[in-house]
């Protein structure tokens, strides 16, 4: 019964031991391969836009010279400039 008392004794201060050691970094890690970002890369979200003058949302903004007021949704009226509209169609 000792035997076995002090054979558990020992295995726990083992334990003990070895978790008080500290764990060395080997510096080893992976990288993702470029290819599959590009794979994984969403393609650009094309605006559509609506434009109406005569909107009761476009009438409370104040956008610049080279801006226009166009509405995204119902509810929703933003100042888009003329290159932006150009290069998204």
């Amino acid at each position: 019964m000792r035997l076995l008392v002090v054979a558990l004794a020992v295995a726990l201060c083992s334990v003990a031991m070895a978790s008080k050691e500290k764990k060395s970094y080997d510096g080893d890690f992976l990288f993702d391969e470029e290819d599959d970002w590009k794979e994984k890369k969403e393609k650009p979200i094309v605006k559509t836009w609506i434009w109406d003058p005569e909107s009761g949302l476009c009438s409370a903004l104040a956008c610049r010279s080279n801006e226009m007021c166009l509405l995204e949704d119902a509810f929703t009226a933003v100042c888009v400039s003329r290159t932006e509209l150009k290069t998204n169609g």
